[in-house]
């Protein structure tokens, strides 16, 4: 009997430390898991810092060619067609061509 109860008392400690074994295994997965978000956390925020960053960037540059499309056509409309809010009025092809072709055309600049 007693090689019997031995052999049940080596299986219990086997058992034991399979177990103790898992835990410890489980444990460092779950660490690792939440390292790994940790470091994908800090990944995601950094990756929307520069973003962030490029999109003002971007605001910037296109605010930039409104602007300079704004004094483009300011330029080619001539005055009295800015609305009184600011904005561009309507001007339609015709009328640019219209006040630019008196300047432009060779036998008017030789009449002038």
């Amino acid at each position: 009997m007693i090689p019997v109860l031995k052999s049940l008392d080596k299986a219990a400690n086997q058992a034991q430390d399979v177990a103790s074994d898992t835990r410890t295994a489980v444990d460092r997965m779950y660490r690792m898991g939440e390292e790994t978000r940790d470091e994908l956390q800090k990944g995601v925020e950094v990756a929307n810092e520069d973003i962030q960053r490029a999109m003002e960037c971007l605001k910037a540059e296109v605010s930039k060619l409104i602007e300079n499309a704004v004094m483009v056509m300011n330029d080619l409309s001539g005055p009295g067609v800015q609305q009184e809010n600011g904005g561009l009025g309507c001007i339609t092809y015709a009328d640019v061509l219209n006040r630019q072709l008196l300047v432009a055309h060779l036998s008017t600049l030789a009449r002038s």
